[in-house]
């Protein structure tokens, strides 16, 4: 008879006759609870239980912590946050996924009720929107979030670099991104190489990847020099360094440095960091 019932309760909103609530549904939450009661009897009886998500499949979270939570586990290429959550400030949640090392590459947009875009997209946040948000541009934000991958509009990077194996590694991963190379040996050499730039349009540097570890040369002292300079205050700054080392991590960044990353050189991670920091990012403009 429940059967039966539920045929009709079916049928009913087939027909339109039952109003249905639609809300966002946490997947792997809710899959975790339904199997959660099942794994011990699957477990006694051998039997394997698990689900797999597949790939592109977006996960939904309520409230920062488990948004967090889901990131750390997941490490997914896009977040989309909210401001306004139950237990602490999407602004909050922002901030720790730009602090962590693990997180910082991600491409977050966030959208909320009141406009807090400055705070937003300062903390590193590449887009931002204003509730109510139609449908289609929070698709047309998520699109350009998945599609843009690459430095798309990498032109010229300075590699402050002396160590020929590692020139040779970063012009490997730029140069078929259709970068050009430019490299100074020591910060004499880069900060000339940045004058220089600003008189030729053709030389224009984009990006400064920054190796803070070689020897007789200060390059905080040089990313200090470049900072003083207005018109460098938005050039993007990558520190590069073989030490991993959180004081090393502050101090770079307290020197003007957009971020940091640690040698051996992770090629996703570093092309994700040049995506965020690239001008004509929405930082930058």
């Amino acid at each position: 008879m429940a059967l039966i019932n539920d045929i009709l309760d079916l049928s009913k909103i087939e027909a339109g006759q039952v109003p249905v609530l639609v809300e966002p549904v946490p997947i792997v939450r809710t899959l975790e609870g339904l199997l959660g009661g099942l794994k011990p009897i699957a477990t006694q009886k051998g039997l394997p239980l698990e689900f797999v998500l597949g790939a592109g499949l977006p996960d939904v979270t309520h409230t920062g912590s488990d948004g967090l939570a889901a990131v750390a586990k997941r490490r997914p290429s896009a977040v989309l946050l909210d401001v306004n959550l139950p237990d602490f400030s999407g602004l909050g949640v922002l901030d720790q996924l730009k602090r962590s090392s693990a997180t910082r590459h991600i491409p977050v947009h966030v959208v909320s009720v009141a406009d807090y875009s400055r705070e937003a997209l300062g903390m590193g946040a590449i887009g931002y929107a204003l509730k109510p948000v139609r449908r289609e541009a929070l698709v047309d934000a998520l699109t350009h979030m998945m599609e843009d991958r690459g430095p798309q509009a990498l032109r010229r990077v300075l590699v402050v670099e002396d160590d020929v194996r590692n020139i040779f590694a970063l012009s490997s991963v730029l140069e078929p991104l259709g970068a050009t190379v430019q490299i100074a040996r020591n910060r004499f050499e880069a900060l000339d190489a940045l004058a220089r730039s600003r008189s030729d349009a053709e030389s224009v540097i984009d990006l400064v990847l920054m190796d803070i570890m070689m020897p007789e040369m200060d390059c905080i002292t040089a990313m200090r020099e470049i900072r003083k300079k207005p018109e460098w205050k938005n050039l993007a700054m990558i520190a590069l360094t073989a030490k991993a080392m959180k004081d090393d991590q502050e101090m770079c960044r307290a020197a003007g440095a957009n971020d940091y990353t640690a040698k051996p050189l992770d090629v996703e991670r570093l092309l994700s960091l040049v995506r965020v920091w690239m001008p004509g990012h929405r930082n930058f403009r």
